[in-house]
């Protein structure tokens, strides 16, 4: 398959500075089955290629998918005069995908520095060498109490072209249908240490702390009338920071016409070593820079609110709104103290300002197929947000007051229509 992207940028406009003027991809896959299907090895392999103006490539050089001005990068490094960017990647898969009981994957992906497909696709990272395992074991035969189960254990590990730690986890999980067909999925994951190279957001490689994970999820069956779903999320950190993840969805069908849902979310979260900024006059064990860190104290509460009713079946309404809070309260400021640690020194950096967020946006949309193949859209849509500076934790009550935060409103009428030529 092949992709490209051209951009008719002449010399000295403004835009030829910001993107690039080509981009092109190939990719190729393959898959071959062994034993009637038992066994499973795929594979795909592909390039890419940009080029433009210096300064078009590098901005790419310098986002965070490829952070080349990283001062401690002794390969791939940034290079100002640069004017294309050539990368590949390539993956590969072997898996057992039958049987009664036990399955399995392995797999390893590899991404060059260089590859860079935003023009064409989406790319969060490059720079990549993965390795993953999957082992299943899953019982597919009804007993007492279940009607199927699976035993998953998954571990994965990412490092970057200079062989550091991008990525060490392992992950139990445990999914089970009960004969109700109500299910339960719990998931627990353990992450290592690592160097991080985002936490500087371009700086040098900074030590991320080991964390625990966990997730139970409880939902019934989606065919049902009533649907309802819970589930919970945690994250520890040793460095002092954790996540709290309530959330939960009810979905009714009273009528064939009704459909409505609500589905709620509270967050509260601790980031010891939320990036605040990066400042000149730093040591040389942190490469002339300094990168300042803070403590955030975030919550953050919203639901989602959903009904469809068809009056008849060229005539329907769809109803979205999301009323929303946030804050978030900062504590003291340090900056890193060596490359690869997490230690922070005492370093006061004013502007790291607390919040108070809400907003509330809403979509009604009046549907009207009013012939054959021609349908009326009216759409009233509102928006509405406040901010304050200060830091007092999110509530219900702040989520409730969104529906009055000053926003707009959008009327916008829109149809299509249906025309047979004969």
């Amino acid at each position: 398959m092949m992709t490209d992207v051209h951009r008719a940028l002449r010399p000295g406009d403004p835009l030829a500075s910001f993107l690039p003027r080509n981009a092109f991809t190939l990719n190729g896959d393959t898959l071959l089955r062994f034993r009637n299907g038992l066994y499973e090895l795929s594979g795909q392999a592909g390039i890419t290629h940009i080029d433009g103006d210096a300064a078009a490539i590098a901005r790419v050089q310098r986002n965070s998918a490829h952070y080349f001005q990283r001062p401690d990068k002794s390969y791939a490094t940034f290079n100002p005069l640069r004017t294309r960017m050539d990368g590949g990647h390539a993956y590969v898969e072997f898996a057992r995908t039958g049987g009664r009981h036990w399955v399995w994957t392995v797999s390893s992906n590899i991404e060059s520095p260089e590859f860079e497909l935003n023009d064409v696709g989406r790319l969060t990272a490059a720079d990549g060498i993965t390795a993953n395992a999957l082992l299943t074991y899953r019982e597919t035969q009804p007993n007492r109490w279940l009607r199927n189960y699976a035993l998953n254990l998954n571990r994965y590990g990412e490092w970057n072209f200079g062989g550091d730690s991008q990525s060490n986890q392992w992950s139990p999980q445990v999914n089970l249908t009960w004969l109700n067909f109500w299910t339960t999925d719990i998931r627990f994951w353990s992450f290592g240490a690592i160097d991080s190279a985002n936490l500087t957001r371009g700086g040098p490689l900074m030590r991320l702390e080991a964390a625990r994970q966990g997730q139970v999820e409880i939902s019934s069956p989606a065919a049902q009338q009533t649907h309802l779903k819970a589930g919970v999320y945690y994250m520890t950190r040793r460095d002092g920071g954790f996540v709290r993840y309530l959330y939960g969805e009810v979905g009714v069908r009273p009528r064939p016409r009704w459909q409505m849902s609500i589905s709620p979310t509270v967050v509260r979260e601790v980031d010891s070593r939320q990036y605040v900024t990066t400042r000149d006059g730093g040591t040389a064990a942190t490469y002339g820079g300094r990168y300042i860190f803070a403590r955030v104290d975030r919550s953050t509460l919203s639901a989602e609110f959903r009904l469809n009713y068809t009056f008849k079946p060229d005539l329907n309404v769809d109803v979205y709104a999301e009323p929303f809070a946030a804050s978030g309260a900062y504590g003291p400021t340090g900056e890193l103290i060596a490359a690869r640690t997490n230690e922070l020194r005492p370093f006061d950096v004013p502007g790291t300002r607390d919040f108070n967020a809400r907003s509330f946006r809403s979509n009604v949309v009046v549907r009207w197929e009013w012939k054959p193949g021609s349908t009326l859209f009216v759409v009233w849509q509102q928006n509405r947000a406040a901010t304050e500076p200060v830091g007092t934790r999110a509530s219900l009550g702040d989520m409730l007051n969104s529906i009055t935060a000053p926003g707009d409103h959008v009327l916008a009428v829109k149809t299509t229509f249906w025309l047979s030529v004969h």
